[in-house]
């Protein structure tokens, strides 16, 4: 028997419960040894993954395999009746405020950005799809400390889209998706950046979310519009926090891409963190 398998060999024969019947210890010190050899690699946490696709046929094993989950920060992928007394502790560090009935769980990275927002500083944030942005961004809401959010977006359809996800906390905030309806003691304001210009009162908002913001320069007759968004969240950063929110694109900087018609020193926001998952 090798010592350790190949992540090709791991792939096949976590493909079925046959080829992880008698062979768990073996699967989980192969995933472990990729680990330890490639920390920086994407291929040991996909290999976890797919090992946890097929959890319940690890047997005895799978104390193993929680703890190689929990070693890469995967704790939505936990049960926290499994775990000691350290291992639940650190569990429920990664549980955002106020979301028990939700029974929301960060993984590690989620509730590293969660914790720099909650702190006041403005986070640029590029990464996939899948890893959950827009939780944070409820996670924020539901911790109540802000009486205006703005979500900008970059098209109607996803103000309709993002107004329906958002009526979750409609019993605390009031969504507002146009500038002329009536204000509440709390709300959130889900526009697109033409909306947020025209809003007079956005001085009032507390936090900020740009979603796509790659997307705001794309367009050349859009350039204008841009250019005034990014100085107006300048204007109010000081005072506001700020999250701009991108799929994974290599080479995001703080100060935002270099054809976006607006000087960079326009662009720097304080307190700024940048976090790129690819």
């Amino acid at each position: 028997m090798p010592e350790h398998l190949t992540a090709d060999q791991i792939r096949t024969s976590l493909a079925s419960a046959q080829g992880i019947n008698g062979n768990a210890f073996l699967l989980l010190r192969s995933i472990a040894a990729i680990l330890n050899a490639e920390a920086s690699s994407s291929t040991g946490h996909e290999l976890v993954l797919r090992a946890l696709d097929r959890r319940s046929q690890f047997g005895d094993a799978v104390i193993l395999l929680d703890a190689l989950t929990e070693t890469l920060g995967l704790y939505p992928y936990l049960n926290p009746a499994d775990l000691d007394t350290s291992d639940r502790i650190a569990y429920e560090f990664h549980r955002p405020l106020n979301m028990e009935l939700a029974n929301i769980v960060f993984h590690r990275v989620q509730a590293e950005v969660y914790r720099e927002l909650y702190q006041g500083n403005s986070v640029i944030l590029s990464a996939p799809t899948s890893f959950g942005k827009s939780l944070i961004i409820d996670a924020m809401i539901a911790t109540g400390r802000y009486s205006n959010f703005a979500v900008v977006v970059p098209t109607i359809a996803l103000v309709d889209e993002t107004r329906r996800r958002l009526s979750r906390f409609r019993q605390t905030y009031k969504v507002i998706t146009h500038p002329s309806q009536a204000r509440a003691k709390k709300n959130i304001f889900v526009v697109t950046q033409e909306r947020l210009l025209e809003m007079e009162d956005s001085a009032k908002v507390d936090f900020f979310v740009i979603d796509e913001f790659y997307k705001l320069h794309m367009e050349a007759d859009q350039s204008e519009v841009f250019s005034s968004t990014m100085r107006f969240t300048n204007s109010s950063a000081t005072e506001s926090s700020f999250t701009f929110l991108a799929p994974t694109s290599p080479g995001y900087h703080p100060r935002f891409p270099s054809d976006s018609n607006v000087p960079s020193s326009e662009l720097t926001l304080p307190q700024s963190y940048l976090k790129s998952i690819v």
